[in-house]
């Protein structure tokens, strides 16, 4: 294998950035620091010219207990001076893998603050019995587990209609769904009147999204998003076109949008929260338009735009105020620090998304996701590289960079501020600690573990 020479892997697992000496036990010398860990392997940073050929017999200096494996090179890279060697772990003992996910569970996990009323502690990693382990190795691209615990969750019949309509111009498959009305049902509000409308209403804004989100991302039909948003927010605008390409996509659009507008105007709260519902849209179709623009123009991606104009497409500023619509309870004059708490978890959610979708967005050259942005920002990849290049190209240098360790950072810095705001203002007619404290399974059981399926 020549220099600069990297073997094809795509990698099955999850890296963790860390920082820890390791040793060549059989020639007792240190190979360098190791700069990621999982269960498959770890990324090594070297002054070292090491043999690709060679198995290498471990010893990696953790904290509290060494580990011992053994590994083999499958890729390699140049970077001013210094050497990154990827090694795949070989016949790895079970005892030296429970280090490791006991290891990376103690770096990255946090405490919910008391005032939520759980005395949880949720690491980063976990799995279904509560004991630490490496995200991983129980939801490797997608946990079959996952998946068949969603599969039993039943639709409502009008849900269905709507989902076998998009079916035929759609390619979601219906795992998206189930595992939608999961997630929605996680996070609705305490005390709304109707549990089971309220999600149903929710897992139809859902759909919408999901329309919208293909004429985005898929699409770039930024006319069709035009179109849409006059139909649904402004009807005395619309005019509908003949021949229109996307004709299907917008009467749909429409469609459950004249459903969503039907449920909503039975809940107690719908004249008082109406228009702040519809400002809400507004901010999803912009958010849309953002997508169909850094598509176009991919150098115009930055994260600084990016979490001012996409986190709206997660939805979760509607899902709230719809959630307030129905709760009997609230008091209007709660709103405001009501959405700052919904604005908040949406770049939680927003994060907890780009995180697992990136990938099966790179194969569609979708360039509206947060990685790309943070590539950009950081000169991981030019423009030109995510044009020309394979994905399989593309994947390799993201995941050799440090994204994962910057978005989870981002991600435990605004949930912390969350946590902080909401003891702060102690809200008295709708209570959020449960909201709030679902956010944390928000990432770990329904982004994280659902990776390869979303």
């Amino acid at each position: 294998m020549q220099v600069g020479q990297t073997i094809k892997e795509r990698r099955k697992y999850l890296r963790f950035p860390c920082n820890l000496p390791v040793y060549d036990l059989i020639n007792d010398n240190r190979l360098g620091n190791i700069i990621d860990i999982g269960l498959g392997g770890i990324c090594i940073k070297t002054d070292l010219n090491l043999k690709p050929e060679k198995n290498y017999d471990l010893l990696i200096d953790a904290p509290e207990k060494s580990i011992q494996l053994r590994g083999k090179i499958a890729n390699f890279r140049n970077d001013s001076n210094k050497h990154f060697f990827g090694l795949t772990f070989s016949n790895a003992q079970p005892v030296e893998i429970q280090k490791i996910r006991n290891f990376v569970s103690q770096q990255y996990k946090f405490k919910a603050p008391s005032f939520l009323a759980t005395n949880a502690t949720f690491p980063l990693i976990n799995n279904t019995d509560g004991n630490p382990a490496c995200l991983e190795n129980s939801f490797n691209a997608g946990s079959q587990e996952f998946a068949t615990h969603l599969e039993k969750i039943k639709l409502d019949p009008k849900l269905l209609s709507l989902i076998s309509e998009y079916d035929k111009i759609g390619t979601r498959n219906h795992f998206l769904w189930k595992w939608g009305h999961a997630a929605i049902l996680l996070t609705t509000i305490d005390g709304v009147r109707s549990i089971a409308d309220v999600c149903h209403t929710k897992l139809a804004a859902l759909l919408l999204t999901t329309i919208l989100d293909d004429l985005a991302d898929k699409f770039q039909a930024s006319e069709a998003i035009t179109d849409a948003y006059l139909g649904c927010l402004h009807p005395n605008k619309y005019k509908s076109k003949k021949n229109n390409k996307w004709k299907n996509h917008l009467e749909l659009a429409l469609t459950v949008w004249e459903h969503i507008q039907q449920k909503i105007k039975t809940y107690p709260n719908y004249e008082a929260l109406k228009d702040v519902l519809d400002f809400s849209y507004e901010q999803l179709f912009n958010s849309m338009r953002y997508a169909c623009l850094a598509n176009r123009v991919p150098s115009f991606a930055n994260l600084t735009e990016y979490f001012l104009y996409q986190p709206p497409n997660m939805e979760v500023m509607i899902h709230g105020t719809i959630d307030l619509m129905d709760h009997p309870d609230f008091n209007i004059n709660e709103l405001a620090k009501a959405r700052k708490a919904f604005w908040l978890a949406q770049d939680l959610a927003r994060i907890s998304n780009a995180l697992v979708t990136w990938e099966r967005e790179l194969t569609e050259h979708d360039f509206s996701s947060a990685v790309f942005a943070y590539a950009m920002d950081h000169d991981i990849v030019s423009e030109q590289e995510w044009k020309s290049k394979k994905p399989e190209y593309i994947q390799n240098k993201v995941a050799n960079s440090n994204y994962l360790k910057y978005f989870l950072d981002q991600w435990l810095t605004r949930y912390n501020f969350l946590c902080s705001f909401l003891k702060q203002v102690q809200l008295e007619s709708v209570d959020l600690n449960s909201y709030v404290a679902s956010m944390p399974r928000l990432l770990v059981d329904f982004h994280l573990n659902a990776r390869g399926l979303i």
